[in-house]
């Protein structure tokens, strides 16, 4: 079994357990150290890595055009998308993708812009379909990591990844990439989550 498919499975099941326990209750950062903990052994991975410092100086500008590039593709996929679904505008499918994998953010962000615009009904159901999205993005992005760089080259999981390219997704592009694609997965997750905030703002406006 591939190491996406069982991260799948892993979540699946978890989603399962969740539901049959209701009444157990995990410390709420239990995650969020869970994540310290995962970017710790990246970093270690990395910090063990020859060649590290020239690994960081062939970082190039031109790397700032990709995450540049999964923004507008992301936005222009969901705007054509968006037209195929009846009672949905154009504005609302544009801002609910804005989060670009970024869901814990982004949810909250798009139900407080949005609720002074069409109603807290709408705002909240906007939030849920954005962290949704997101989460559903961020799974795609982990489970097709192998099959993204194999069919498009090692910078498309990178892309797929949306923001979660420098913290979640990391170590499965890693594996799919290689070691040598981690500086720019950093740089685009990194470009990507400053750019969030401002994005939704406008958006939300629509």
């Amino acid at each position: 079994m591939s190491t996406g498919l069982f991260f799948l499975l892993c979540f699946i099941v978890g989603c399962l357990g969740g539901g049959a326990f209701r009444e157990v209750t995990l410390p709420e950062d239990l995650s969020t150290w869970l994540l310290y903990g995962l970017m710790f052994l990246v970093g270690v991975g990395m910090g063990g890595r020859k060649g590290l410092s020239d690994l960081w100086r062939s970082l190039r500008p031109s790397a700032l055009l990709l995450p540049w590039s999964s923004l507008t593709f992301t936005l222009l996929f969901s705007a054509v998308v968006v037209c195929f679904l009846p009672g949905l505008r154009v504005w609302d499918g544009l801002v609910v993708s804005s989060g670009m994998g970024y869901y814990t953010l982004s949810s909250v962000l798009i139900t407080h812009l949005k609720t002074p615009v069409c109603g807290a009904e709408v705002a909240a159901a906007l939030g849920v379909t954005a962290l949704l999205c997101n989460v559903f993005r961020e799974l795609i992005a982990i489970v097709s990591a192998p099959w993204l760089a194999r069919r498009f080259g090692p910078l498309a999981p990178i892309a797929a990844a949306g923001s979660t390219s420098m913290d979640v997704s990391l170590p499965f592009i890693v594996r799919a990439s290689g070691p040598s694609y981690v500086p720019v997965a950093l740089l685009h997750g990194m470009t990507i989550d400053c750019t969030i905030p401002f994005l939704i703002t406008f958006l939300a406006g629509g």
